[in-house]
């Protein structure tokens, strides 16, 4: 048996070589992962001390290592934080939050994965204090979903917070380079090309001592950018090359393809002075063969549409139509559920139908289909930007309570509980809203005619029945009013009664005939 003393030795160098590996952060490479579980994994997991076996957990997780998938990680994740917890691995603690925030960003679930970072931040100022490596970490992850959201301004803030830490002067080298890099990037969105330079010249300065190959690519991306903004063309795609030519002989194939991608879409770009559109070609199909070889079939699917679009501005509609044909093979790959076949099937005619027929110069859309549409996209927008709204309140409660809660105002079990209430909520408000603004508008008058013809309906009553218009289940209903479905079916007997509806009659019968006053009057006498 091992002494408590060497034990103790044992986990401490156990933890920080994990720690190390997560910032070298090169899932390429897992030399040294395969390294660590050697060392650490015994013949069973009695022998090993919980936290090692969760460090080896954390290990699979994160490099992806025996064939551990995807869905397999959010488990793991979490039981390395109850086990980091319990132990007072509050550092540790933090890089399982980080994971789970991984997880639910592969799955775009963006909110879940906002609320483990700043799980984790609270954690970190209560138990750690915010001038720490692991603080910065949650602020970049943060900063990464802020971005994912596209809320620019928040993304911004979260990395120039990372500025304003003591121990920036200290950072090693791989997260300043991607502080400053993503930096580049914002300024160059807010068109200050000053403080963009400013920022690329520090990664520069930063590549002379820090090389990580997966991420050096923002070098050239960014910085070719950079040159366009600037309008310097010959030196932005004489960049692009060179980033090509640094990655064509590594394994990171996706970087490959994305650097090929980025130089075809360079000589389309309209007012490039050096645009070539057969020039483009070349390096999209080159882009293509790489996804499909090594089956990115999302990135595929991203350089046919563009070069769908591309054929289509130069009138090339015969090899527009190509383009379209394989984007749609990809996305059938993409989609591949038996049920999803059918549908797929119709969408992918339809559009070779009415792309054909855009050919031909004839008319392939109806003007009343268009005016619906263009409606549709407006009440989109609206309920985007208010779940937005939403978002940004609760983003601000959110930090109100860190702080508070840091300064011993609030009991953190009241903060989540208040937090839960707050988003239940919001959650409830935009599904009823939704469904309640649909049935006006594909039902106008429906809410004036049930208040003039039955005034002793309740305003619950009346919403029940707009969703029911709906075709909605009882089921469904008690889901979005938050109440169970005993309460929904009881509400549909008092419903019943006040409308005066015998036993043969439905609901839908009697909605159908309610807009007219002798339709309504012979559904009574029916």
């Amino acid at each position: 048996m091992k002494s408590k003393k060497l034990e103790k030795q044992n986990l401490l160098q156990a933890e920080q070589e994990l720690l190390s590996m997560y910032r070298k952060n090169n899932v390429e490479d897992k030399t040294h992962i395969y390294e660590f579980i050697k060392k650490y994994k015994n013949e069973g997991p009695e022998e090993n001390h919980p936290i090692i076996q969760m460090l080896l957990f954390f290990g699979y997780a994160h490099f992806s290592i025996e064939g551990v998938i995807e869905d397999d990680k959010l488990t793991m994740y979490k039981e390395c934080l109850e086990i980091f917890t319990v132990y007072k691995r509050y550092e540790l603690a933090c890089l399982a939050h980080i994971g789970i925030s991984l997880h639910h960003r592969k799955k775009h679930r963006y909110a879940e994965s906002l609320r483990s970072i700043q799980d984790a931040e609270l954690l970190a100022i209560k138990r750690l204090g915010i001038n720490t490596r692991i603080y910065v970490d949650l602020l970049i992850n943060k900063a990464s979903i802020y971005w994912f959201l596209r809320d620019l301004d928040k993304c911004h803030n979260s990395l120039l917070q990372c500025n304003t830490i003591e121990l920036n002067e200290s950072l090693d080298y791989a997260a300043q380079f991607v502080i400053h890099t993503n930096l580049t990037r914002n300024y160059m969105l807010y068109s200050d090309l000053d403080k963009a330079t400013y920022h690329f010249d520090i990664c520069k300065e930063i590549t002379k001592h820090y090389r990580n190959e997966m991420n050096y690519s923002a070098m050239f991306i960014h910085g070719s950018a950079l040159l366009i903004k600037k309008e310097e063309w010959e030196e932005a795609i004489a960049l692009l090359k060179e980033g090509y030519d640094f990655y064509i002989n590594t394994s990171f194939h996706l970087r490959k393809a994305e650097l090929l991608k980025i130089i075809g879409e360079f000589y389309v770009i309209p007012e490039n002075p050096l645009y070539d559109y057969s020039a483009s070609i070349p390096f999209l199909k080159q882009a293509i063969a790489i996804g499909e070889e090594h089956e990115f079939y999302h990135f595929v699917t991203a350089v046919y549409t563009g070069l769908y679009q591309n054929a289509k501005t130069a009138k090339l509609f015969e090899e527009s139509l190509e383009y379209l044909e394989h984007y749609f093979a990809y996305f059938l790959k993409m989609h591949n559920e038996k049920q999803q076949q059918p549908f797929l099937a119709g969408e992918i005619r339809f559009g070779k139908e009415s792309h054909q027929l855009f050919i031909d110069g004839k008319q392939t859309t109806d003007k009343k289909i268009l005016e619906d549409l263009s409606h549709a996209k407006i009440e989109n927008t609206k309920l985007l930007n208010q779940l937005s709204d939403y978002e940004k309140i609760i983003s601000t409660i959110k930090e109100d309570i860190a702080i508070a809660s840091n300064r011993g105002q609030l009991k953190s079990a009241f903060a989540y509980q208040l937090l839960d209430k707050i988003q239940g909520i919001i959650k409830q408000q935009l599904d009823i809203q939704g469904y309640l603004r649909l049935c006006e508008q594909k039902y106008p008058g429906i809410i004036k005619n049930l208040q003039r013809l039955y005034p002793n309906l309740t305003k619950t009553e009346i919403k029940i029945l707009q969703l029911i218009r709906l075709d909605l289940t009882s089921q469904l209903i008690s889901e979005l009013c938050s109440t169970s479905l005993k309460n929904v079916e009881n509400h549909r007997l008092r419903i019943r009664k006040k409308l005066q509806l015998l036993k043969q009659h439905t609901f839908t019968m009697f909605l159908d005939a309610l807009p007219n006053q002798l339709n309504l009057e012979a559904f009574y006498k029916a």
